[in-house]
């Protein structure tokens, strides 16, 4: 039977209001981590002190980043930090403001020992605002697809096409889901050039290289508040953009299918005019940096474009806003897919 050593990857940037919670939900489990490797990203608020004095009082290991890479935007750079440096073979991503339930790792352990060929596995996860004992599922109303159960363990694996499950809108909880750091080093680990969607290039990667399995059951609460990188509509779409343009490079290292290939064309094609739209609302600026990488169409282009200036010479009246808002998302949903791309 294999022997596991788990870590944990925390990243963290200005977390003071959560941070605390956080790490306390680490000195719970039920089956303690190994090795936790925290990378903060430049907190001016005393969040890596925090970390510093909790880390201190640990029974395992705890590993400091020793000098701050300055605040990034994505905390893709951490992770990787954490990942090229645990001597662990089973690792676990932890954001700052999430938390584990306390049988997370216990849980996710019995799932590696059942299954040898399991290189990634998740649970779902209570999405709240301020009390964790209460929330919604992540996972509720989602289509896995076909599933096998795993005896014993209440473990699932997913056995219909994982990779196109989970392109048409990742369900993996970011801080739910151990998996094999020998496989993630092989497939890449983390991209800090696709932003924000750097943890589900990742677990598209992984899917082509063994089983993915999941739990039905809560491992872990996220944290829904004001910063969360997800609430940034442009900054979301062009890291879900790249991702996508980073599968396509990778398609034969990947052993990519034919359909596979197909399905990332067109959810390219499907997310260009709500990024196009959003870059526009950003400022003629914006829009004009991002056209050479999205490459926006030149029909949607003289619409985003004279709806700037529009913005620009209207009066600065709320009603007004709210009008041209409206009237680009009328006309962008009555634009044809194809050509975007």
């Amino acid at each position: 039977m294999e022997d596991f050593h788990i870590a944990i990857l925390l990243t963290s940037y200005n977390a003071k209001a959560f941070i605390r919670q956080t790490l306390e939900s680490i000195s719970a489990q039920t089956r303690p981590p190994d090795q936790v490797l925290a990378a903060d990203d430049g907190s001016t608020d005393g969040t890596l002190e925090i970390i510093e004095q909790w880390a201190a009082r640990q029974p395992f290991e705890v590993i400091i980043r020793p000098k701050s890479q300055g605040p990034t935007g994505s905390p893709a750079r951490g992770r990787q930090w954490g990942l090229e440096r645990t001597s662990a073979n089973l690792a676990a991503l932890l954001d700052h403001d999430d938390l584990f339930l306390p049988h997370a790792l216990e849980r996710a352990e019995q799932g590696f020992l059942l299954q040898p060929d399991l290189v990634l596995c998740f649970g779902d996860a209570r999405v709240f605002q301020s009390d964790p004992a209460i929330g919604t599922s992540l996972l509720a109303d989602r289509d896995l697809g076909d599933t096998t159960f795993a005896e014993r363990s209440g473990l699932y694996l997913l056995s219909d096409e994982p990779f196109l499950r989970i392109l048409k809108g990742s369900f993996i909880p970011t801080s739910s889901n151990p998996w094999r750091t020998d496989a993630a080093l092989a497939a890449g680990g983390f991209d800090t050039g696709v932003g924000s969607a750097d943890d589900a290039l990742l677990w598209m990667r992984l899917c082509k290289r063994g089983a993915v399995g999941c739990y039905r059951e809560f491992l872990s609460c996220r944290r829904v508040h004001a910063n969360n990188l997800s609430k940034n509509d442009l900054g979301s779409g062009l890291s879900a953009y790249r991702y996508f343009r980073q599968l396509i490079r990778e398609a034969d290292a990947l052993g990519l299918s034919g359909a596979e290939r197909d399905a990332i064309s067109e959810t390219i094609r499907e997310s260009l005019p709500a990024i196009a739209y959003h870059a526009a609302q950003a400022g003629f600026p914006t829009y004009w940096r991002l056209k050479n990488e999205v490459g926006f169409p030149i029909e949607l282009k003289r619409l985003l474009v004279s709806l700037t200036v529009s913005a620009w010479s209207m009066p600065n009246r709320r009603e007004d806003r709210s009008a041209l808002r409206n009237d680009g998302r009328r006309r962008l949903t009555n634009v044809p897919a194809r050509g975007f791309y």
